[in-house]
């Protein structure tokens, strides 16, 4: 397993070294690599987002990678903002394709949009060149699973009562216009 290192560097693979047998990637990430990706997406703190993933090959020139990801982020309570450590564990399966494969997706002639159906499977990944960097799409997949409204099991919001007067009842916002159009003597 590869610790502390550069992510990019670590989850760079060579798409020639992908034997039948399969080629496996461990990762953990060092501080500074938890630091910026933490920063990145506002986070408090990440302890840990370490690795075990497998790349093997798929179809005649792609590359299937499957594995877990596990990760321990610390971030906000959006109820009380005290810190709160929440452990993930994401699956990770991706293809990739050489971007010239009939199997990459196409995009249309007269747009630079790709179609993607969906409802139906992922499409594959393309890439060029002989190397896959993996470290983007695996730290796409931690941003998906991110709760993005992190609180305690039992923490809840309580109503406040802002008004001072409840028995009062209900007073238009328009009822200081229409005193003052009465004391004017309604001129207009």
């Amino acid at each position: 397993m590869t610790t502390g290192t550069d992510l990019h560097k670590t989850l760079r693979i060579a798409v020639g070294r992908v034997s039948q047998s399969g080629l496996p990637i461990d990762f953990d990430a060092g501080p500074a690599d938890l630091q910026r990706i933490a920063s990145d997406l506002g986070l408090t703190a990440m302890a840990q987002f370490k690795g075990s993933l497998v790349a093997m090959p798929w179809q005649k020139a792609g590359v299937q990678v499957t594995g877990i990801l596990k990760v321990a982020a610390v971030q906000e309570s959006v109820v009380t903002l005290e810190p709160i450590e929440t452990d993930y564990v994401i699956d990770f399966d991706m293809i990739f394709v050489p971007e010239h494969s009939r199997l990459a997706p196409r995009k249309a002639d007269f747009e630079d949009e790709i179609f993607v159906d969906p409802e139906g499977e992922e499409p594959p990944e393309p890439f060029s060149g002989d190397h896959i960097d993996l470290a983007p799409y695996v730290e796409e997949h931690l941003v998906l699973a991110i709760d993005p409204y992190p609180r305690r099991p039992n923490e809840t919001f309580e109503t406040i009562d802002t008004d001072p007067e409840p028995e009062a009842g209900k007073v238009s916002p328009f009822a200081d216009l229409a005193a003052l159009r009465k004391q004017q003597g309604d001129k207009n």
